[in-house]
C-alpha cells in the first residue's frame, strides 16, 4: 500500500497576494571592471606609502636592481619586482628625479 502526503491546495489569489507582499526585488549580478594597476587596500598594506617610495625612489633615482633593494630592505624580491613595475600601489608616485645642485 503506497500513501501519499498531499498538500492543501492554495488559492491563487491569495498565493498571488503573498508573494507580492513578501517580494524582495534581487540586484541583478553586475561584474566590476577593474583597468590598470590596482591600488593598495589600506587595511591589508604591509608597507607604508613612505616605504613603498622609498623603494621606487632607490630603483628610479639611484638606478638600483630589484635584487638590491630587496636585499637592504629585506622585502621579497618578488614585491619589489612589483611595485617598480607598478602593479601594486600604482597611486604612488615618486616623482621626477631631483636636479642636481653642483648644475
Amino acid at each position: 500500500m503506497t500513501v501519499f502526503h498531499r498538500l492543501p491546495a492554495i488559492n491563487e489569489r491569495l498565493k498571488a497576494k503573498l508573494m507580492a507582499e513578501f517580494h524582495e526585488p534581487r540586484k541583478p549580478f553586475v561584474p566590476r571592471v577593474f583597468h590598470g594597476p590596482r591600488p593598495a587596500n589600506p587595511g591589508n598594506a604591509l608597507y607604508s606609502d613612505e616605504q613603498v617610495l622609498a623603494m621606487r625612489r632607490m630603483r628610479e633615482w639611484l638606478g638600483m636592481t630589484a635584487r638590491a633593494i630587496a636585499e637592504d630592505t629585506s622585502v621579497p624580491q618578488t614585491y619589489v619586482e612589483a611595485l617598480c613595475a607598478y602593479r601594486v600601489r600604482a597611486h604612488l608616485d615618486p616623482g621626477p628625479k631631483p636636479a642636481s645642485e653642483a648644475a
